[in-house]
C-alpha cells in the first residue's frame, strides 16, 4: 500500500504594502510564508516577477495605484502566491533644486555683467 503523503498548501501573508495610501514613493515589501520555500519573487503591475531573497523595498515608485503579488515556491514544487494588495503612491514632488540652482547663476551672471558696464560707465565718466 502506498503512503499518503501529507502537504500542507504554502500561504503567503503580505504585511506591507497595505490597501492604503502612502506618501512617499519608497514602499517596502514585507511578508511571511508559513513553511520553507527556495524562491520568493513579487509581481509589480502583472509584470515579469522578480526575485528576492527577503523582505524589501520598492524605490522611485510614481505617484498613482499599484498592485503587487508576493509568489514563492517551496522545497516539494508548490508554488504559493499572496493575495494581490492595492496601494497608492502620492508623493510631493521634489523641489526643482536644479532649476534653482540654474536660475541663480544666470542671475548672478546677469547681475555681473550690469555691474560690470556700470562701473566701466561710471569710471568713463570720471574721466
Amino acid at each position: 500500500m502506498k503512503s499518503a503523503r501529507y502537504t500542507t498548501t504554502l500561504i503567503i501573508d503580505i504585511d506591507s504594502p497595505e490597501n492604503q495610501v502612502y506618501n512617499d514613493s519608497s514602499v517596502s515589501i514585507v511578508f511571511t510564508m508559513n513553511k520553507l520555500v527556495n524562491w520568493t519573487g513579487y509581481s509589480l503591475e502583472g509584470q515579469d516577477n522578480v526575485t528576492v531573497i527577503g523582505n524589501t523595498t520598492l524605490v522611485g515608485l510614481r505617484n498613482g495605484s499599484h498592485k503587487i503579488t508576493v509568489y514563492a515556491n517551496d522545497t516539494l514544487g508548490s508554488t504559493g502566491k499572496s493575495e494581490i494588495i492595492t496601494f497608492t503612491i502620492v508623493a510631493p514632488k521634489p523641489f526643482p533644486t536644479a532649476l534653482v540652482a540654474t536660475t541663480s547663476a544666470a542671475s548672478a551672471g546677469i547681475i555681473a555683467v550690469g555691474l560690470l558696464v556700470y562701473f566701466k560707465k561710471r569710471k568713463y565718466q570720471a574721466k
